[in-house]
Formats: C-alpha cells, sequence, structure tokens
C-alpha cells in the first residue's frame, strides 16, 4: 500500500515548454555575444566620442589642405624591412608641385580588413619633402593613412585610401 500512497510529482506540460525557451534564448544570446566578440574585422574608432567632438576643427584642416593644394604621394614598399616592418615613403607636394620640407608628419595607418590594428608614428624627413615611416602593415587590401602635416606655419590633414599588394 504504501507503493501506491506515494505519487511521483510530475512538472506540468506548460512548464517544460516555459524552461525549454528559455535555454533557447540563452543559447542564442550565448552565441551572438560569441561571435560579436571573435569577428577580427570588427572595430570600433578609437576616441569616436573625440574625435566627434573635434570634427568640425578636423574637416578645416582638410579642406586647408585642398585650399593649399598639397598633396601626399604614399608608396609602400613591396619588400620587408630588415626590422620585418613595411617601409612606407610619403612625397609631401604643393599646388605647384613644388616639396614641402622641414614639416612635422603623423600618420595613423590601419587596414580596412583588420582595423582593431591600428599603427601612429612619426615620419622621419629623408629628403626635400620625402617622409618615411615604418608601419607593421604585411598584409594586402585596402589600407587607410590619416596624415597630420605641419609645415610652413600650416597644420593640415590629409587622408588616404591605398590599395596595397602583399609583400615578398
Amino acid at each position: 500500500m504504501k507503493s501506491n500512497d506515494r505519487r511521483r510529482r510530475r512538472i506540468p506540460g506548460p512548464l517544460w515548454l516555459v524552461g525549454g525557451l528559455l535555454c533557447t534564448n540563452f543559447t542564442v544570446v550565448g552565441v551572438t555575444l560569441y561571435l560579436a566578440h571573435s569577428d577580427p574585422t570588427f572595430a570600433v574608432e578609437p576616441d569616436y566620442y573625440g574625435k566627434a567632438i573635434r570634427w568640425e576643427q578636423d574637416e578645416a584642416a582638410r579642406e586647408r589642405a585642398r585650399v593649399l593644394g598639397w598633396s601626399l604621394e604614399i608608396d609602400a614598399a613591396g619588400a620587408m624591412s630588415a626590422t620585418g616592418m613595411r617601409t612606407l615613403t610619403m612625397r609631401l607636394r604643393d599646388a605647384e608641385g613644388e616639396a614641402v620640407s622641414g614639416g612635422r608628419v603623423e600618420v595613423e595607418c590601419f587596414s580596412h580588413l583588420d582595423a582593431s590594428h591600428r599603427f601612429s608614428g612619426v615620419c622621419a624627413e629623408r629628403g626635400p619633402g620625402i617622409y618615411q615611416v615604418d608601419v607593421p602593415l604585411l598584409g594586402e587590401g585596402l589600407h587607410e593613412i590619416r596624415a597630420t602635416v605641419r609645415a610652413r606655419g600650416e597644420s593640415v590633414a590629409i587622408v588616404s585610401a591605398e590599395t596595397w599588394v602583399g609583400v615578398k
């Protein structure tokens, strides 16, 4: 008789449904978080808030380069340097095509395929209007170079997008 008195308690059917839906939701959220954080092509613009605040000043610097007619011709070396880096050679010219010498050129470079890895540096002047910097950008594809140039009493910004082939 004791066996008949004891009844097994069962969980009602609708509770299984609720539990199953909650587990499904947790699984979907977990997979989404994993994919969002493991995507190497995803990048957030560093200091995006500060850049938004300074947007008008930055745009004025880019416009100043256009008004002055300054241009930056960028050449990425086809081979790695002895340090395992890639040498960027930049030729800074004014509206008449003359070299802009004696300047300070600061660059920020990144690949559009891996925009979360950026390089910032100051270029060394190697000749009249010729500036160089070694960067760890060895991949091929579209790269963005943001240069800030201070020369001849002016401060300008030049943004360039270049497609590079792989290094040998």
